[in-house]
């Protein structure tokens, strides 16, 4: 029955995807030298690659759209193993926004933002993590957010709105609080597509955690941030 349930889902979510904009599925895997770091003191994101974009009043900014802005202090207690380890987790919540200059003409120069209950949409919005759940052989991720990151073109949602894909979870590995999977997804041409994402992990103290992804950068005159969630709940 559960295999009956997943197919359907995947079917659903190939029709509904497959004549999105093939761009926007070409993730960029982050330098492994690259860092960026968000100086409260003279308003301004660094990305420690060579290039320094400079934004007014970031840190307001980046607050009002409930974003993390390191002080060098933590309140948050860092697990030192992953709470999702040999499970599987109904996403309960997605959110994304991504606010952009809008000083060009790209059509990749938008603002937008959207919120969501992925699991009560579609039943299979799940993610599991070392538990074949649906008896497919493999860890699976379906949901209505692109978890990528970017420091250059801005990491849009997939066709600029809460649409869903299916994703392989083909190796993932946990380190005080950040979360680093292999994801892979079939797209409409056949082609497998694979990238590696980077997520921050925080515990709700209550058996749930949440998985977050909170970035900026600068391509092509266009200046950016963005902020992806998840809330996950033990089925």
């Amino acid at each position: 029955m559960k295999k009956y349930l997943l197919s359907l889902a995947t079917l659903l979510v190939v029709m509904t995807s497959c004549q999105k904009e093939d761009d926007l599925l070409q993730p960029i895997p982050p330098n492994p030298n690259t860092q960026i770091n968000v100086n409260t003191n003279n308003d301004t994101i660094t990305i420690v690659d060579g290039d320094t974009v400079t934004i007014q009043n970031v840190e307001e900014e980046l607050l009002a759209t409930d974003y993390v802005v390191s002080n060098n202090t933590n309140t948050n207690t860092t697990s030192t193993t992953f709470i999702g380890d040999g499970k599987t987790w109904k996403i309960v919540e997605s959110g994304f926004e991504i606010n952009c200059s809008e000083l060009t003409s790209s059509h990749v120069d938008t603002s937008y933002s959207y919120t969501s209950n992925p699991y009560s949409i579609l039943s299979s919005s799940t993610i599991s993590f070392n538990d074949d759940y649906y008896g497919e052989g493999n860890d699976i991720f379906t949901v209505n957010v692109y978890p990528t990151n970017s420091t250059g073109s801005p990491a849009h949602a997939y066709d600029f709105a809460p649409n869903f894909m299916t994703m392989y979870v083909d190796n993932y590995t946990y380190n005080m609080g950040t979360l680093t999977m292999d994801l892979r997804t079939l797209t409409c041409n056949g082609v497998w597509l694979s990238w590696t994402t980077y997520m921050d992990v925080i515990e709700d103290g209550n058996g749930g955690f949440k998985l977050e992804i909170t970035q900026a950068g600068s391509h092509a005159g266009i200046i950016w941030d963005s902020y992806l969630y998840l809330i996950l709940e033990e089925i």
